[in-house]
């Protein structure tokens, strides 16, 4: 049945059958198809949703929704599929309930369970989300992963998961170059690279050139108390198939305690952990987000005559919820250098997981 709604609207005219051709000429494989197809409908077809009557659960025509430059979640699912399969590839619609909703059962069925639709390319396993603009294809949005979804085409309708990526697919890196002073204040270079959705996420941080530096004070903020930045670079936002990464000039005040001759200072300037787990006991699930990975490498340029007297054992955690992994070197006889890896599995944390949740949490915060 929703097949039938959806297939009417598929019909592309003249002038979108060209295009479409156009788009992929170049492309040797499926996988290029879909992102030359994915960039071209992102940049064209606005997000905006006019959810009136049948149009709740049915997309315009995608002649209609061309021409006017804007579209809802399935006007822009059925334009790529229409695309798509106009130069012989096949894909499905897929209605999706995303992560805000939570678990539910899936019976009895019914359509108002989904509130988003994407789309599937069955020749290269891949669901798509073109809604998430600044998200490569080959990723998909934290929203969207491991969630209940029905894929509908005309001979069979599927009702599944999409997949959990692996940390090492969606991460975020920092580096630090850093000159301390006998005052415990730094400055110095930082540099920032993010893959997977989170790599959507810093371009969209970095996207307004007046709002750079405010949203990246506020998110450094967090964990460095009042860190100024500026002089911002990033690479190409538009290019998608790359990763996201930035570099920036920064200062922090007092980012070294004075006590006494001596300077101590932390050795991460990753977000607290403290906040997960703020209640003695759950009897709930405790859920997070899609698993990523956060690494840091942090260099910290002693004040001439300076040494480092005091540096933290080597630290190894291993837990099915997470592993972490940090070391502190005397670098150069003047120089501290911190590395750290903090590879987050846990999707969900049962009430019967979580004591070994907080545990974990309290090495970790120690350790840092």
């Amino acid at each position: 049945w929703y097949w039938n709604l959806v297939r009417d609207q598929l019909e592309l005219d003249a002038a979108q059958r060209a295009r479409a051709e156009e788009l992929v000429a170049d492309a040797t494989d499926d996988m290029a198809k879909v992102r030359a197809i994915h960039r071209h409908v992102v940049s064209s077809v606005r997000y905006v949703a006019l959810e009136f009557g049948v149009h709740r659960f049915k997309p315009y025509r995608v002649s209609d929704i061309e021409t006017r430059g804007f579209g809802d979640c399935k006007d822009q699912a059925s334009l790529i599929i229409a695309m798509l399969e106009h130069v012989g590839v096949h894909a499905e619609m897929v209605l999706i309930r995303t992560r805000r909703l939570g678990n539910i059962e899936s019976e009895p069925p019914s359509l108002e369970v989904f509130n988003h639709a994407i789309l599937y390319v069955p020749s290269i396993d891949l669901y798509i989300d073109p809604t998430a603009e600044r998200v490569a294809v080959g990723a998909l949005p934290s929203a969207d992963q491991g969630v209940m979804v029905l894929r509908v085409d005309e001979d069979s309708v599927l009702l599944t998961r999409t997949p959990l990526y692996e940390p090492q697919q969606q991460t975020r890196s920092v580096e630090l170059d850093l000159e301390l002073s006998d005052e415990g204040n730094v400055r110095g270079r930082v540099e920032i690279e993010t893959t997977g959705w989170m790599a959507g996420y810093t371009r969209m941080q970095l996207d307004d050139p007046s709002n750079r530096v405010n949203n990246l004070e506020r998110q450094f903020g967090r964990s460095i108390r009042g860190i100024r930045i500026s002089n911002v670079t990033s690479s190409d936002l538009t290019e998608l198939d790359l990763d996201a990464s930035a570099s920036m000039d920064a200062e922090v005040p007092n980012f070294a305690r004075v006590e006494g001759e001596a300077l101590t200072f932390p050795v991460s300037v990753a977000p607290p952990l403290s906040s997960l787990v703020t209640l003695p006991e759950r009897t709930q699930d405790l859920v997070f987000g899609p698993p990523l990975a956060w690494n840091e490498s942090i260099t910290v340029n002693l004040p001439a005559g300076r040494r480092a007297e005091s540096l933290p054992a080597p630290v190894e955690i291993t837990s099915p919820l997470a592993e972490f992994r940090q070391a502190v070197t005397a670098s150069g006889g003047n120089a501290v250098r911190i590395q750290s890896s903090l590879r987050w599995r846990a999707e969900r944390v049962t009430p019967e997981q979580y004591p070994e949740l907080r545990r974990l949490v309290e090495q970790i915060t120690a350790a840092r």
